[in-house]
């Protein structure tokens, strides 16, 4: 009985002391997913540039959530992965920069 909670003490202290790093399915880790997106385009629907990405945001697999947009206009706005698609170009949102401005896109 003591040799049991001795070694799930162990198991436990090792599992605490060894870093954490979520991998997705490609192998890199989320940190390196969410570094990708740093700094790309964004994209109204009709395809006006409004802004860069400065932040994207993942899960545990590495499933980016949401991402934080610096506009054009300076403001900073956090669009969640539902309005937006990744293309080889950048980040087009779906909706247009009207909708945009009208608040179709939740500012946090």
């Amino acid at each position: 009985m003591i040799a049991k909670t001795l070694s799930a003490a162990a198991l436990a202290a090792t599992l605490l002391a060894t870093p954490v790093v979520s991998y997705g399915q490609s192998g890199t880790s989320t940190a390196d997913k969410t570094a990708e997106w740093t700094s790309l385009p964004v994209f109204d629907q009709a395809g006006k540039k409004i802004g860069t990405i400065s932040e994207a945001r993942a899960d545990g697999t590495g499933h980016v959530t949401d991402i934080v947009v610096d506009t054009d206009t300076g403001q900073q706005i956090i669009v969640a992965n539902e309005q937006f698609d990744r293309g080889t170009a950048g980040v087009t949102l779906s909706m247009t920069e009207g909708q945009l401005l009208k608040g179709a896109v939740p500012i946090k």
